[in-house]
């Protein structure tokens, strides 16, 4: 096949979409071509049908989520609570924030595999990113009695801030399943040429050899047992991987089984973007 497109028509009031192929065939006399034009528009109106549905249904759910999570927070911050009902507490907010992404994720994916999400890139602060993650993810790890650490060796990074915290976001929350209490999890960024490098390094159990060609694979969960216990749809690091190219970066990671992993994810430097 040589090429592929896709047009999209108005004709009257009404929004036709076409799909254009053309493949060369060999004749006796000389190279023919085959052109086919497949009429796309119900295939696109359901898709977009499906969309509005998952973003109704992703914000009628979210709304009271949102609202009991922030209950859960704000009960955590009383100090005359007992020790069990603070364990409690933890793991309802904990079970909560898993349903929160569980969600997040699903719409974004739609979003993604529809080329639907629109990125709003900036100038950004690593510092700001790095201090919202450890604020919002500050009760799951003393829920799991681990520590964050972080060192920023670059202040500026260029991209959308909001879809960038969700991927270190996906990468922390990903380390925090997979690693034993009291352990650490340590963020870095570093300037590497005309990109700027985020990594998330725990000391957890690690992804055996066998399965590391399928961990930005949708859907897969590398510990069943482990995911079971945690929640997730295994769209995390997918949905991740998605981002960060669309961003024009790349992400990939190093593990040793029973030591730990490190991911790592870079994003164009905002002197290297074509956009500024």
């Amino acid at each position: 096949e040589l090429w592929n497109t896709g047009l999209l028509y108005k004709i009257g009031n009404n929004i036709v979409y076409l799909a254009l192929s053309a493949s060369p065939v060999k004749f006796a006399k000389g190279i023919g071509w085959i052109i086919t034009i497949h009429d796309k528009t119900q295939e696109q109106q359901l898709e977009a049908m499906k969309l509005d549905f998952v973003s109704m249904a992703a914000h009628e759910l979210r709304t009271p989520l949102a609202v009991n999570i922030f209950l859960t927070k704000t009960l955590l911050d009383f100090s005359d609570l007992s020790d069990e009902i603070k364990s409690t507490v933890r793991e309802i907010y904990s079970n909560q924030f898993t349903i929160d992404n569980l969600i997040t994720d699903f719409f974004d994916m739609e979003k993604l595999e529809l080329s639907q999400m629109q990125l709003k890139k900036n100038i950004f602060s690593t510092h700001e990113l790095v201090s919202n993650l450890k604020k919002s993810l500050s009760t799951l790890f003393s829920t799991k009695n681990l520590f964050l650490i972080s060192e920023c060796n670059v202040d500026d990074a260029y991209g959308d801030f909001k879809r960038i915290t969700q991927v270190l976001t996906n990468l922390v929350k990903n380390s925090i399943d997979f690693s034993p209490e009291n352990s650490e999890i340590k963020i870095t960024a570093t300037k590497i040429s005309n990109h700027v490098k985020f990594s998330v390094e725990d000391q957890g159990c690690g992804i055996p050899i066998e399965k590391q060609d399928k961990v930005f694979s949708k859907f897969y969960q590398v510990d069943s047992s482990v995911t079971r216990e945690h929640g997730g749809t295994g769209l995390g690091l997918a949905i991740s991987k998605a981002l960060v190219e669309k961003h024009g970066g790349k992400i990939w990671f190093e593990s040793v089984e029973g030591k730990g992993t490190v991911f790592h994810f870079t994003l164009p430097d905002k002197n290297y973007s074509p956009e500024l």
